[in-house]
């Protein structure tokens, strides 16, 4: 995969809404509108993890809700109140491009711990930390 880099857009992004259109795994939970939903009636920040290509193309990315808690503090959860959000991405190239894009973000940006629920079967933990998968 030629140069791409992790970037955080605005879920009416409309390059988002085309990607999650292109993906044939991709569900209901995707939308733009979902996280927006969410993001109103709880009052969290919706926004996206994209792999961005030198095109400025999605590669990959997923739907994020920053949630804050007193009991649980702040996290990145994709998505909460969603059964099943998995990233989408292209190939397996585009995944593990996202993966690894991710855990560069933790290490030098210092956001808050990321949380996905879904089936992450090209995930190596062990280049993830501190995300956590949690696989359904």
């Amino acid at each position: 995969m030629a140069r791409a880099e992790i970037s955080l857009l605005d879920p009416l992004d409309a390059r988002w809404a085309a990607f999650v259109e292109s993906i044939p795994q991709a569900n209901i939970f995707h939308h733009p509108a979902w996280a927006n939903l969410l993001a109103e009636c709880y009052g969290y920040r919706s926004f996206i993890i994209a792999l961005i290509d030198e095109n400025e193309t999605i590669c990959a990315g997923l739907p994020v809700l920053e949630v804050s808690s007193a009991l649980t503090g702040r996290r990145w959860t994709s998505l909460p109140f969603t059964d099943y959000c998995q990233p989408l991405y292209h190939d397996r190239n585009a995944f593990e491009s996202l993966t690894l894009g991710l855990v560069d973000l933790f290490q030098h940006k210092n956001p808050p711990v990321l949380k996905f629920v879904g089936n992450y079967q090209h995930a190596h933990p062990s280049k993830v930390f501190p995300i956590m998968f949690i696989t359904l």
